[in-house]
């Protein structure tokens, strides 16, 4: 088994990328630079560094010979919205070439495309989010990643290659590599503001709803897929089946903290906070209609979330303060 991971560098594909190697799968990375970590090059049989836009760096990839190909590359949603154009040139156009060229590799088996939950728009009023529920691209960011989904299953139709699209939901935890631009996520966010800052401040009211899936179990994943025997699963949800609050996990984060003797106040639109009011708020959120992201297609795959939201946090929490220190 040969996989070739495409961001190797990102913070999905490094994560990914150690997970493999640590179970002893022959890792082919594509990356435009090497990063500095030492341990970084450990993880790959081999390393192609350049552009996935560059034709020389899709010809490496197709002689490479890999059973598996992973793509975790994007722009995210926030240069995604600023022109259109490049948005298409560096989302869709590099994955239907290198696709379109793959199709007439035998070795290559499957094809596992990292989507968003944004394709399917705004999930809000919804119970349960399954994959057969229509997309309904509201953005951009969601277009471009929903004609890659498209054209990955028009190339499953027409060919015998597996390709997979995984819809991650919110993704967290402590990256692999410290170059990673992970800390906007809103799980590692409210983690590095708390040690930072010593305080967390939410710019809302505390009430948009998530799922979020610990960057452990989401590797887990990829390799469940990738040892798969039987065809893998045109389109997938990558969740916990968790839904809660942005205040919830601003709360846990804090609970956290104290437990180890650090009195972190949660702020909301400038205003500090009491608990009783938190908990209050928390409970009001609760009872409203709240969505499911439905991982039961993933489980009956023997996928499943190890990492609940409170052990996620303290590791996220723990490897934060031994980089600081």
């Amino acid at each position: 088994m040969k996989v070739c991971i495409i961001g190797c560098t990102g913070y999905l594909g490094s994560a990914i990328a150690k997970h493999l190697s640590d179970k002893n799968i022959q890792i082919i990375g594509v990356c435009r630079t090497i990063p500095k970590d030492k341990t970084f090059k450990n993880f790959f049989y081999k390393l192609i560094v350049g552009d996935i836009r560059d034709e020389k760096v899709q010809k490496k990839i197709i002689s490479s010979k890999s059973t598996t190909v992973i793509y975790t590359i994007s722009l995210n949603h926030i240069e995604s919205e600023k022109d259109l154009k490049y948005s298409v040139e560096v989302n869709l156009s590099p994955l239907m070439n290198l696709v379109n060229r793959l199709t007439k590799k035998k070795e290559l088996k499957k094809f596992l495309y990292f989507s968003t939950m944004q394709v399917y728009g705004n999930y809000s009023n919804q119970n349960i989010i399954k994959e057969e529920l229509p997309r309904n691209n509201k953005n951009i960011y969601a277009l471009t990643h929903s004609m890659c989904e498209d054209f990955l299953l028009m190339t499953r139709n027409s060919s015998n290659l597996q390709t997979s699209s995984l819809r991650l939901s919110n993704g967290y935890g402590y990256p692999v590599l410290s170059s990673c631009d992970c800390w906007w996520l809103v799980a590692n966010d409210f983690c590095l503001s708390a040690l930072k800052k010593h305080y967390i401040s939410l710019k809302s009211d505390g009430s948009p709803m998530r799922d979020f899936i610990h960057i452990t179990d989401i590797a887990s994943a990829v390799e469940k897929m990738i040892k798969r025997t039987v065809k893998v699963p045109a389109v997938l949800n990558l969740s916990s089946g968790k839904t809660m609050s942005m205040l919830e996990i601003a709360q846990e984060v804090r609970k956290i903290n104290i437990e180890e003797g650090r009195e972190i106040p949660i702020y909301i639109k400038d205003k500090k906070v009491t608990d009783d009011y938190v908990n209050k708020k928390i409970k009001k959120f609760k009872n409203k209609k709240i969505f499911k992201i439905s991982n039961k297609k993933m489980k009956s795959l023997g996928i499943y979330p190890k990492m609940d939201i409170n052990n996620g946090l303290k590791n996220t929490l723990k490897n934060l303060e031994a980089a600081v220190e």
